[in-house]
């Protein structure tokens, strides 16, 4: 009765001795006498979780159930072969957020327990591993979603997202002899949205091992809207906008044709407007944009700019007419230069009065240059309201239906460059509306013809 009341009282304390012999033990080694053996049980963890043991132990015929491991603390016994020891087996629990995936070395495995025996007489040493997996989920996102290969116990793939439900696994961490290497997530932003980062982890869109093994239990990928940049215009001309990501130039706006783009949250936009041919620009408007240069601004939210490009051309002045006078139609060229050199400009304007007191009275308006030394005998240049087609041999107007007009029409801008030089003789006359005069005759010209001679050099 006193070696089982001295067992009782130690074995909390995970130490068993006879009280018939003294031993002296190490946990790692084995220290064998004459009459007794010593076995030395040495358990180890790999992640969260504990390891016990549950012994039954015959002493002097007496029966005692105990635990001699506790590992958390104790991981490590040693106590005598010449004890009578039966139904000996270990038991894992994992910790809150981990799994039981399995057992190393343990002689006969049946789940989370892990039975052992002892050779009475024989110095044995066991080593037994306790594999405990981190349970990581996904929270699952509505924007977007997290892919990638599982390094879990089924090695399956994670895709979780709002309607795929492949959002959990159990991931085996380092200390495993077989972890799994490349296990990595991957966050997908739907159309419109973008990926800002993993919370509390990193911002880059691909989290490897490194990082999935220390997060927290729950991974959360965030997803933000992306914010609509939308350019107006006013007039011609085009705006350009570009960003700078990873040092690369990227395009953006174009409008022109395309004059929204979605962008992420805090890119650095540039804007850069180029006037059409005939064009000047005036300046921006809107979001933080001012001024006439490049316009660079930071993308927080949806953004509304608008560029104006203003015509270096004067519009004419189109009234109604005064029906209480009678047609009056006068044209001339404001005066010009006679001899331009490259690197010169021509600006062509014409002094136009008219009044066209009914509708049979209106007219268009014809500007034609005669260019012998560029042009076959009889053959002219016609200027056309074609933006991108200033001249035509064939015979058009450039202004139709006109009504009113009292002030200087800008008519032609034109850059003087080598390699055109010569005599050009430019004319200018009001026509009936929708006549020819190079057909119809003479007859429906509605003005006198306006007539200057200027000459281009080639240095």
């Amino acid at each position: 009765m006193k070696q089982l009341s001295f067992l009782a009282i130690i074995h909390y304390g995970l130490l068993a001795i006879s009280s018939t012999q003294a031993a002296t033990t190490n946990a790692f080694a084995s220290t064998t006498t004459s009459d007794q053996e010593i076995v030395t049980l040495n358990v180890s963890k790999v992640g969260m979780g504990t390891v016990s043991d549950t012994v039954t132990s015959s002493v002097s015929g007496s029966v005692f159930n105990g635990m001699l491991i506790l590992c958390g603390t104790d991981c490590n016994e040693s106590f005598s072969s010449t004890q009578q020891y039966a139904n000996e087996f270990l038991i894992a629990r994992p910790a809150t957020n981990y799994a039981f995936i399995e057992w190393t070395n343990c002689p006969k495995p049946e789940g989370n327990k892990c039975y052992y025996s002892y050779n009475t007489g024989v110095s044995t040493t066991l080593s037994i591993t306790a594999n405990f997996g981190r349970i990581i989920t996904i929270a699952k996102p509505t924007h977007g979603k997290v892919i990638g290969t599982s390094g879990g116990i089924d090695h399956g793939s994670i895709n979780c997202s709002a309607t795929e439900t492949a959002c959990s696994t159990t991931f085996r961490l380092s200390g495993f002899d077989y972890h799994p290497t490349g296990f990595s997530l991957k966050a997908v932003p739907d159309d419109g949205y973008q990926f800002l980062g993993w919370q509390g982890i990193a911002n880059t869109d691909l989290l490897t091992d490194g990082d999935i093994e220390s997060s927290t239990p729950i991974i959360t990928a965030i997803f933000e809207p992306k914010y609509a940049v939308t350019v107006t215009k006013q007039g011609k001309g085009t705006v350009q906008g570009q960003t700078l990501e990873n040092n690369a130039v990227n395009m953006g706006i174009m409008c022109g044709s395309d004059c929204n783009e979605s962008y992420n949250k805090d890119t650095s936009l540039t804007l850069t407007a180029t006037p059409d041919s005939g064009y000047i620009f005036k300046g921006w408007s809107g979001a933080t944009c001012s001024g006439t240069g490049a316009c660079t601004i930071k993308v927080t939210q949806p953004l509304n700019i608008s560029a104006l490009f203003e015509s270096t051309t004067p519009t004419p002045t189109t009234t109604q007419p005064d029906p209480t006078k009678p047609f009056s139609a006068s044209l001339s060229f404001a005066p010009l230069k006679q001899i331009y050199r490259p690197g010169d400009k021509l600006e062509v304007d014409l002094n136009a009065k008219l009044n066209a007191p009914t509708q049979f009275d209106r007219v268009d308006l014809w500007v034609v240059i005669s260019a012998p030394h560029l042009l076959p005998k009889d053959y002219y240049l016609f200027m056309t309201p074609k933006p991108f087609e200033i001249f035509s041999t064939e015979p058009q107007a450039l202004k139709f239906d006109l009504e009113r007009l009292d002030q200087a029409v800008r008519v032609l801008t034109f850059d003087i460059i080598p390699g055109f030089g010569g005599q050009y003789t430019l004319f200018a006359a009001f026509v009936k509306s929708g006549k020819n005069p190079f057909t119809d005759g003479f007859l429906v010209l509605k003005s006198e013809i306006a007539i200057a001679e200027v000459i281009f050099t080639n240095d």
